[in-house]
């Protein structure tokens, strides 16, 4: 099952993000940055582009950033997170973790919670059959998170068709997978001139 998310940040001058993930650019040249691709087989560790990356620079004087890096240290260790920020209103998404949005700020207000869950636990330290079916729960801490998508809510069996067409009882857990699956591709497409500028990070992702 596969499944596709598009994040836009919107920088400038409003662009649209087409239903295959294109920028449609008037009058700009589309550049493209694949940040993770399985056909590609690229994975960049870090990256950045920013308003000083403009030519002219803004005439506005928005500054904004779109980051990418990799976490270290205990269970969040190797886990990719994308920052995107455009002056007034920053996110990170976590392809490493479903596309999921883990928190937001704008100036001095945070937009998030309070999670025991101090870590952005890698999906490799997370045991969806734990604790009976309730292993989602070790690494949620994010603000917005996926669920699904062959199932979703409390854990329990469930009668489903197998490969066969057979009728079989499986025992589905919380919420479902999509969470703790890596983004097959994702790519930041953006204009480097002005008047339109914007960010977009495109991923598609199987489960």
């Amino acid at each position: 099952m596969k499944s596709s998310v598009f994040l836009v940040a919107v920088l400038s001058t409003a662009t649209c993000c087409r239903a295959h993930g294109e920028v449609a650019l008037k009058r700009e040249e589309l550049i493209r940055k694949t940040l993770i691709s399985v056909d590609e087989k690229v994975r960049v560790a870090e990256w950045s582009a920013s308003w000083r990356d403009l030519q002219p620079a803004a005439p506005d004087g928005a500054r904004w950033s779109i980051q990418k890096s990799v976490l270290h240290g205990g269970k969040q260790e190797g886990v990719d997170a994308i920052t995107v920020d455009n002056g007034r209103l920053s996110f990170t998404v976590v392809p490493t973790r479903g596309m999921n949005l883990w928190d937001a700020r704008a100036g001095d207000l945070r937009l998030g919670w309070d999670s025991p869950v101090k870590e952005v636990v890698h999906p490799a330290y997370v045991n969806l059959q734990a604790r009976g079916g309730l292993g989602w729960l070790e690494g949620f801490a994010e603000w917005i998170n996926r669920c699904g998508l062959e199932s979703n809510g409390a854990p329990g069996p469930d009668e489903i068709p197998n490969n066969t067409g057979k009728i079989v009882t499986v025992d589905l857990t919380l919420h479902g997978r999509i969470s703790y699956s890596p983004a097959r591709e994702v790519v930041s497409p953006w204009t480097r001139r002005r008047p339109t500028r914007s960010a977009c990070a495109a991923s598609s992702m199987s489960q």
